[in-house]
């Protein structure tokens, strides 16, 4: 029952368009079966400084949130990888297809979330450090491994830290 949403307060002055990705389905290559891709929403919430006068015109900027796959394990998928692995890219390719819609251009995004991995060291996140490439919002100077978010303390174990909540921005966005 773990689901995604944005809040908005109710008064800003600004337009905003919601836009849901929940029915979007992949095939599974585990199963070959054809399943939801998103388990949970990746809610997307294009943000104007006035409603548009027609669809052609682009927002000045995206929230994307998101809630990729735990690393429960799957029948065939160790920790979900292959599942999380396809929701992150098929993240960056609507991102990707934002930008299409308005002619190339680059709209600021922000991918905002629980990324249930670490997006700095696991392969599965590589596409977010590509084209529409990424950046965390953490100033460069603080050390990835110091980036803690959440802590594993397994029964008889060392404690495991790690980032798997973060809030990415598209670099130029960064400047």
């Amino acid at each position: 029952g773990i689901d995604v949403g944005i809040f908005v307060k109710k008064d800003l002055p600004f337009y905003i368009e919601y836009k849901s990705h929940r029915k979007e389905k992949w095939v599974d290559p585990t199963d070959g079966d054809k399943n939801p891709l998103f388990s949970r929403d990746v809610p997307e919430m294009r943000i104007y400084k006035e409603k548009p006068a027609d669809k052609t015109v682009a927002p000045n900027f995206i929230v994307i949130g998101t809630h990729y796959k735990s690393k429960r394990e799957r029948p065939d998928d160790p920790e979900s990888r292959i599942y999380r692995k396809a929701q992150v890219e098929r993240t960056s390719q609507l991102v990707r297809e934002i930008w299409d819609e308005f002619n190339g251009k680059r709209i600021p995004v922000m991918l905002t979330g629980d990324f249930n991995g670490e997006m700095h060291f696991e392969d599965e996140f590589k596409s977010l450090w590509g084209a529409p490439d990424f950046a965390d919002t953490l100033p460069d100077w603080v050390p990835k491994l110091d980036r803690v978010t959440h802590t594993f303390h397994p029964r008889g174990a060392p404690v495991k830290f790690s980032q798997l909540d973060a809030v990415l921005i598209t670099k130029d966005w960064r400047k």
